[in-house]
């Protein structure tokens, strides 16, 4: 008898474990990516070439690109609210001297990339999608706006991260 109750209640307790446990993570990952019939945290087609034209501005002004975003808004050539989705609720605190950002911002952002590296290089680009089968705002290295899907910004992105490793290796060998 006692047998049989200890296996009841490990089946009973099998049986809560198999279907609590995923409830539970599907629960948790639908709150934690947000669900996609709201908004997503993404910049907007506007925001993404305000900041674009903000980096032209800045690179004419001081003769190299700015080495962050919030460099930007520091020098007034943008506000804070560029940087983020407008239907944020909570605004990310950026401490404005230092540039330290508590968030970062809802857009990726390459400053190692120069003004004489390939047109094709992505500068800027947004880390989410706003819907559901919706593209991703860029802006490449010449200034150039595109609404990518995501296979195509991954296959950007590549572009990207494979010419700069090239610009550091080719770097670190000349210094030796």
């Amino acid at each position: 008898m006692k047998k049989r109750k200890s296996l009841f209640f490990r089946f009973l307790l099998i049986g809560l474990l198999v279907t609590f446990v995923p409830f539970m993570a599907i629960r948790l990952i639908s709150e934690w990516a947000g669900p996609w019939s709201g908004s997503n945290p993404a910049i907007s087609e506007v925001q993404i070439r305000r900041i674009g034209e903000a980096v032209k501005v800045y690179t004419t002004r001081k003769g190299s690109r700015p080495g962050n975003l919030n460099a930007m808004v520091t020098a007034s050539m943008l506000s804070q609210d560029d940087l983020y989705d407008e239907h944020r609720k909570k605004r990310p605190v950026v401490e404005l001297y230092s540039g330290v950002e508590i968030s970062p911002p809802d857009v990726i952002y390459f400053p190692a990339l120069r003004a004489s590296d390939p047109a094709d290089c992505v500068l800027l680009c947004t880390l989410l999608l706003r819907e559901k089968g919706g593209k991703f705002h860029v802006i490449y290295n010449d200034g150039r706006y595109a609404a990518l899907t995501p296979r195509e910004l991954i296959k950007a992105l590549n572009r990207t991260y494979e010419h700069i490793g090239k610009v550091l290796a080719t770097e670190s060998e000349v210094r030796r």
